[in-house]
């Protein structure tokens, strides 16, 4: 590996965001309209069948689309592409395969931009800094890039580099977002959505100091301990700053490259155990969860392991909170369920938005439990996990009636990695029985490591 390898190929777009608010707004409206239009034909055309059948309405041409504009416009906008590649229930695998593109292929930096960000961030060129500098990233995502290094002692290193402006681009973002959000908000209080807002803008900008993402691999390395199967790579603070994140690299393959090698039922069994363990066993002994539980995040390695990367979004919860789940998750693996579901989770922090919507609030709270309850009731078969799409259904039919019933706002990154967990095991097709590794987790017991910020 030489300091500076090959330019990038030619059909790898050169990067060049477009900051601008109004520049922003007007290119995703403009992606929108013309996907509506596009899938409105085809409904219209195919009749009530498409959705019948669960046909996917968006074709490869739509989602190449979708991957050639995300991608330039990197930020918010290239994070919303990228959890759609997720979504296993609504799109079929080939257009998922074109979407998850996101998460590796996306528009790079050129060389030049690249030695000017090292230079301007760590004060050197990378013939300086490395041994061996990759320029060809391993890597593209939503707010930097990634390349593969040696250290002047030889260890193999991964170097993430911020992309130039990308804090620009994704502040705009928010503010679009954001905008939309208050106008929602101030018309129908019933539907006020800021203080949620609040905190996925005050998470998403974290993401850009990646001083914090290094504190956050530090914290879960301890709290991955525990688990001898389980890792963290380990960060080099000499070679990272606020804008360049340098860590050991890890050889393994992501998950969904794992699950393309089609490996053995054992080994997909093994593989959801850890998956399991990963989500709960920091949340439970810690309080602390990796919210962006994509699947280019996990590592399979070959020694049987699993590495965790990329900690720009971990998240610490009250303990008040981690206790309600943990009696849930242990009641619900008893033969006889017991506890009732809305003390507990107005002991976690959730609220009743007027006292005549206790009762409501209740019969929502046992119905979705006893949706999810059946993964830790007995032996489960992911692969015909139909949990999340039955809560989404059930959510869209009861939608007036939710918004009586507020979670706390931190809340959104425990479901988004309790979500993406069930994605990811979905995804892997396990049948096993789960319930030792969920109890496993649940009997831990809380130790207070340190916070990310």
């Amino acid at each position: 590996m030489g300091v500076f390898d090959e330019e990038p190929d030619d059909q790898e777009s050169q990067l060049k965001i477009p900051a601008g608010r109004l520049q922003r707004l007007t290119r995703v409206a403009g992606l929108g309209a013309s996907l509506a239009t596009q899938a409105a034909a085809k409904v219209i055309s195919r009749g009530k069948e498409t959705a019948a059948h669960g046909d996917s309405i968006i074709s490869i041409e739509q989602a190449e689309k979708i991957v050639s504009t995300l991608g330039e416009m990197k930020g918010v906008a290239m994070k919303l592409g990228q959890q759609l590649s997720m979504e296993v229930d609504h799109m079929p695998p080939e257009i998922r395969a074109v979407m998850g593109r996101l998460y590796n292929q996306a528009p790079v930096m050129e060389p030049g931009m690249i030695i000017g960000q090292l230079e301007n961030q760590l004060g050197q060129p990378p013939d300086k800094l490395f041994a061996g500098f990759d320029m060809k990233p391993w890597a593209a995502a939503s707010l930097g890039q990634v390349h593969r290094a040696h250290t002047h002692d030889g260890t193999p290193v991964a170097v993430k580099i911020q992309y130039p402006g990308v804090d620009e681009a994704l502040s705009n973002d928010l503010k679009n977002i954001g905008m939309m959000v208050k106008s929602i908000s101030a018309i129908a209080r019933q539907a006020d959505g800021v203080e949620y807002f609040n905190e996925v803008n005050r998470e998403l900008h974290h993401e850009l100091d990646y001083l914090r993402e290094a504190r956050s691999a530090d914290l879960m390395g301890k709290a991955f301990a525990l688990f001898p199967d389980l890792h963290a790579p380990r960060v080099f603070r000499e070679l990272s700053c606020q804008r360049v994140l340098t860590t050991e690299f890890i050889e393994g393959q992501t998950l969904r490259q794992f699950v393309e090698s089609n490996p053995s039922m054992e080994e997909r069994v093994r593989v959801s155990h850890q998956l399991i363990r990963a989500t709960y066993g920091p949340f439970m002994s810690a309080g602390l969860i990796h919210a962006d539980p994509h699947p280019g995040n996990y590592l399979i390695r070959p020694d049987g392991g699993i590495t965790i990367i990329d900690f720009g979004n971990v998240r610490m919860f009250r303990r008040e909170f981690i206790e309600a789940y943990r009696r849930m998750i242990l009641d619900d693996i008893s033969e006889s369920p017991r506890l009732r579901t809305l003390p507990e989770l107005i002991k976690g922090g959730f609220r009743i938005i007027g006292e005549e919507n206790r009762q409501t609030a209740d019969e929502i709270c046992e119905d979705i439990r006893i949706i999810f309850r059946r993964q830790v009731s007995g032996p489960y078969d992911y692969s015909r996990c139909t949990m999340i799409p039955e809560v989404r259904q059930y959510i869209r039919k009861r939608k007036f009636e939710f918004i009586h019933f507020r979670p706390p706002a931190d809340a959104t990154f425990f479901y988004r990695a309790a979500g993406g967990l069930m994605q990811n095991l979905r995804l892997l097709g396990a049948a096993d029985d789960f319930r030792p590794t969920f109890r496993q987790c649940c009997e831990l017991e809380y130790r207070f490591l340190g916070e990310p910020a």
